[in-house]
């Protein structure tokens, strides 16, 4: 799982709230490298019922993040519409935290999400090793799921396909990542020993800069209401 340090820089972005379970994200790369229109996905999107805000944009890639049946049907009318786009599915996250193991299990109403992406090493042992870590963190380090529950995390997924991890960090509303997240390490050495563990396993993604271990995923930003009264200069 990435290392928590890593994120203090990062502001929380907001987002689609989630409390459901079966979340998906669909992610769109541009196969030039050109930056990718938002336009006519937000079109899609709200065909499928989709919200605008669940969109998400870094470089020549976008993502939408949503309910995985939403997400799937989705997915099948981007097919037709984006010809020079790579499309990648994120079905399920293969690790979850949630507050049903912290000691005060109450939920937020409302969420903001944090998106972040980032890189795996190609060594296969290593992807391996990686997933095994997350498979048994629950009972070999237990103080990374309490420091999420110290930090009011209302959920966190990591999604992984090929060489590309994705994490989608759930915050109360209002809330910052700056806020919360010293709290995970608050008299938890442990949560330190995890992040510095993770690094051997994260390279920055190809269009990223060598130094830049994770990226963020920006919200994009919705078209104005085709009524909407004209600006007063």
């Amino acid at each position: 799982m990435l290392g928590i340090a890593l994120l203090l820089w990062l502001l929380s972005i907001g987002s689609y709230a989630q409390n459901a379970s079966s979340t998906s994200v669909l992610q769109l790369q541009e196969i030039t490298g050109k930056p990718l229109l938002p336009a006519k996905l937000q079109a899609l999107c709200q065909k499928q019922g989709l919200p605008v805000s669940s969109i998400y944009g870094w470089r020549n890639y976008l993502l939408v993040y949503g309910p995985t049946e939403q997400i799937k049907e989705l997915m099948f009318s981007l097919k037709k519409d984006y010809t020079n786009t790579r499309l990648q599915f994120y079905e399920a996250p293969f690790y979850r935290f949630d507050r049903s193991s912290c000691t005060d299990k109450t939920l937020a109403k409302r969420w903001d999400n944090v998106i972040l992406s980032t890189g795996l090493v190609e060594d296969t042992l290593l992807q391996r090793r990686y997933l095994s870590l997350h498979e048994k963190q629950a009972v070999e380090w237990p103080e990374v799921s309490q420091g999420f529950c110290n930090a009011s995390f209302q959920q966190l997924q990591v999604f992984q396909q090929n060489q590309q991890l994705l994490v989608i960090i759930s915050i109360p509303k209002g809330k910052t990542l700056d806020e919360l997240n010293p709290k995970t390490t608050d008299n938890n050495p442990r949560v330190d020993e995890w992040n510095q563990l993770m690094k051997q396993f994260q390279r920055p993604l190809p269009e990223a800069d060598s130094t830049q271990t994770w990226v963020t995923f920006e919200p994009v930003a919705a078209p104005p209401a085709k009524n909407a009264p004209p600006v007063k200069k």
